[in-house]
């Protein structure tokens, strides 16, 4: 039986389905009824609230950069070697989809890394947030690129017309040692 939980962050909230796993969990929302309505709109139907205290204690550790553990369900081997890195990227830094493509093995895989986190289903916990374009522009989020910059100015990050500054730019080799 899936199961619906949320909890307070600093972000706001966030909700989770779960079963023995996290499934998926949402973006932040400023009311516990947003959380509850974005969860209808993709079930189609009410779901069994019921707290998790140790699932909620490790998404408030995964948000505030502190270690977690939460067993994730990956669909691909590409799919779980792209959030690996992007999971390792230390709040109030940045990295390029093309960065991740070069760490990789395959520089023209940008676009492909693109997609699976346009479709990440653990938005925040798994910071595909902090991915930007190679020309530091903030670039796109599945849930609109204003959320993407308010998430990355609440984690400290500097961004001027709609560019992140250099400084927060974590370099390629960081990246590779994420792998």
């Amino acid at each position: 039986m899936i199961k619906f939980s949320m909890v307070k962050t600093k972000l706001g909230w966030i909700g989770f389905i779960y079963n023995e796993k996290l499934i998926k969990n949402s973006i932040p929302f400023e009311n516990p009824e947003d959380v509850r309505k974005f969860f209808r709109e993709i079930f189609k139907k009410e779901l069994l609230e019921k707290p998790n205290e140790l699932l909620e204690s490790e998404i408030i550790n995964a948000i505030e950069g502190k270690s977690f553990n939460i067993d994730f369900n990956f669909n691909s081997d590409f799919q779980r070697k792209v959030l690996s890195i992007v999971m390792n990227i230390p709040k109030g830094k940045v990295t390029t989809y093309k960065s991740i493509a070069i760490a990789i093995g395959n520089e023209k895989l940008s676009r492909s890394i693109g997609n699976i986190l346009f479709r990440n289903p653990f938005p925040i916990i798994i910071p595909c947030h902090r991915v930007i374009r190679s020309d530091r522009r903030i670039g796109g989020y599945s849930y609109g690129e204003e959320l993407k910059e308010k998430i990355l100015r609440l984690e400290g990050i500097e961004i001027e017309n709609k560019k992140v500054k250099e400084k927060y730019l974590l370099p390629l080799v960081a990246v590779f040692n994420f792998i």
